[in-house]
């Protein structure tokens, strides 16, 4: 679903990892942030045989996904938690070398983001790198919008968009069971960020404040970015 509505959606998974690779050529652990069913995860695996990879999301019926998806990966594991609340995992400070995430932060609020960045800056070691594919806004008046002029240039209509979202969800919903609708609308609860991102200047000024230092912007493609920052060596 996410090839069909993303624009260069797989150029910018690419990138991804090869920006994971540059900085780590091999990486002990890494972290997937509200991997949903599992795509970027599975890159991961794939990319850097000796890493374990855990997944997070808050949403049940994604992760069933992702669980069917890595099944014979003794080196992937999935978390059931919600990254706008509490530690997002168990155990030791600085336990993973790269956190990354794609398509799922702009879900949070600005006030959620900073404190998901302070605590990701807690559990990614020295050198550790944070990246996160996404949307992103514009401050500067009249590019969002044609930014959106870009997109619906390539895209299927928003009824088109709506309508094949509604099939997927209502087929999966209905294969994994009649309390399944119910678990995902509790678990994600209202939409409460931003469907269009926040400027990369927020980002940048975030990321800065909860210690990560070599903040950039790597990628990019109108309203689309791959953005991150870097733990200090010492």
């Amino acid at each position: 679903m996410q090839e069909r509505f993303l624009p260069l959606r797989e150029e910018r998974l690419r990138e991804l990892i090869r920006l994971v690779e540059a900085a780590h050529e091999a990486p002990r652990r890494l972290l997937d942030l509200g991997c949903g069913t599992g795509s970027v995860t599975r890159r991961l695996i794939d990319a850097f045989p000796g890493a374990e990879v855990v997944g997070v999301d808050l949403d049940p019926t994604l992760l069933a996904l992702a669980r069917a998806r890595c099944a014979r990966e003794e080196r992937a594991r999935f978390l059931l938690a919600d990254l706008r609340y509490g530690d997002l995992l168990p155990g030791d400070p600085g336990n993973f070398d790269a956190a990354v995430s794609a398509t799922a932060l702009h879900w949070l609020t600005p006030g959620e983001l900073e404190e998901l960045y302070a605590r990701l800056f807690r559990i990614l070691g020295r050198g550790g790198i944070f990246l996160n594919a996404d949307h992103v806004g514009s401050s500067i008046p009249g590019v969002a919008e044609r930014w959106r002029a870009s997109r619906k240039a390539v895209l299927p209509s928003e009824g088109e968009q709506k309508a094949a979202w509604d099939s997927f969800f209502d087929s999966l919903l209905l294969a994994l069971g009649p309390t399944a609708r119910s678990l995902r609308e509790k678990a994600l609860g209202p939409f409460r960020g931003s469907e269009e991102g926040y400027p990369l200047e927020f980002h940048a000024d975030a990321l800065r404040r909860a210690g990560f230092q070599r903040i950039d912007c790597f990628w990019r493609w109108d309203g689309d970015a791959i953005y991150g920052g870097v733990v200090p060596d010492s």
